[in-house]
This record gives structure tokens, sequence and C-alpha cells, in this order.
């Protein structure tokens, strides 16, 4: 059986589990896929994975959380080498987009190709997810955080409420990303995503 491989380790063989609870969801799509299906395709008991995760809820919230510590690790990773506090910024934002379109966006039907099918299977799957989506938001405003603070301190922008300023930013943007990760193509996505950014750092840029 291909999860017997995984039984002497229990790290291994949960995130094995999770693995292919992710392949199911994205063929199948959340509510379709059971436990049994689960449990068939990794070739474990139902039992097994029951020692792990409590229900289906706790297992979407295990692949969740594990997309959503994927797509913090690329952000933090991918603006270490921007150079200006909009470069940083437009760099996460276009890592979410493409996080959109090839990672999270799997998890959900492909027949939901506006924001307006996709938002109701979305809103479904957040009443399960929802501590995990607010802790994932702060680490987000965390980063944000740090990088309006890091140009202020480099004298890039002028002194502002960080905090404040970081909430404004990110909220402002949240309308956004699921049209850009959703309905348009990465280029038209950018091109927008700089006209936004234009407007919004030059207010916020030492003249």
């Amino acid at each position: 059986m291909v999860g017997m491989q995984y039984s002497k380790d229990p790290n291994a063989l949960r995130e094995f589990i999770g693995d292919i609870a992710k392949q199911l969801f994205t063929h199948f799509g959340f509510k379709k896929t059971s436990m049994d299906d689960v449990a068939r395709k990794a070739q474990v008991a139902k039992g097994t994975i029951y020692n792990y995760f409590k229900n289906k809820d706790d297992l979407i919230r295990y692949v969740m959380r594990k997309e959503g510590e994927t797509l913090i690790s690329k952000i933090k990773e991918g603006i270490l080498n921007q150079e200006t506090p909009q470069l940083k910024f437009r760099e996460m934002i276009i890592i979410k987009i493409n996080f959109f379109k090839k990672e999270l966006r799997l998890l959900f039907s492909a027949t939901h190709k506006t924001t307006v099918e996709f938002l109701p299977v979305a809103l479904e799957i957040f009443s399960v997810v929802e501590a995990d989506v607010k802790e994932a938001c702060r680490l987000e405003l965390d980063i944000i955080e740090g990088i309006l603070e890091e140009g202020v301190n480099g004298s890039l922008l002028r002194p502002i409420d960080i905090p404040a300023t970081a909430k404004v930013l990110m909220h402002a943007i949240k309308g956004f990303e699921l049209r850009w990760g959703i309905e348009m193509d990465i280029e038209q996505a950018i091109a927008e995503l700089d006209s936004f950014l234009d407007i919004m750092f030059k207010g916020l840029e030492v003249r």
C-alpha cells in the first residue's frame, strides 16, 4: 500500500494524506471529495486518516493552511532583492496573483471562471478556514509594515503611521486580487497593478 511507506514517520504520513487530499480537491472539489475517497487514493485505512484529522473540515484546514504557508514563504523570498518599497509591494502582489492562478486556484472548480462565480465557493470554504485566513492576513500585514518601515528608515518614504498605512494598502489591494488572479491574464493584471501602485505611492514617497 502506498501510504504504508510513510507509516513509520507520522509527520510524513500526515503530509502525504494532505497532498492526496489536495489532488482530489483539485479534481473533484471540496464538496464531492469524501474521506473514503482520500483513504482509497492514499491506500490507507480510513481510520488512519482519522488519527491525523478529526473530520473533512480539519483536512481542508490543513490543506489550506499549507497553501497559506507556501504563499507567505514565496512572498518573503520574492521581495528580498527588490530595491524600493513600491517594487517590493509590487512583487508581493504579483506573487499573490500567480499563486491564485497556479496554486490556490487549483483547489476550486475550473468552471468558476469569474469572481462572481468563484466567490460563493470561496466564502463557503472561508467558514471552515476563517481562523487560518485571519492568521495569513496578519502575517501579510506584518510584511507590508516591514516594507513601509524599511522605506521610511531609508528616507524613501515620508514619515507615516506605518500600521495604519499598511492596513489601508492591504485593504485597498484586496478588492482587486481575485479579479487579477481569476479573470485577467498575468500581463493585463500587472499593467493594471502598476497603474494602481503609481497612484498609491505618489502620496507616500519623499519629494
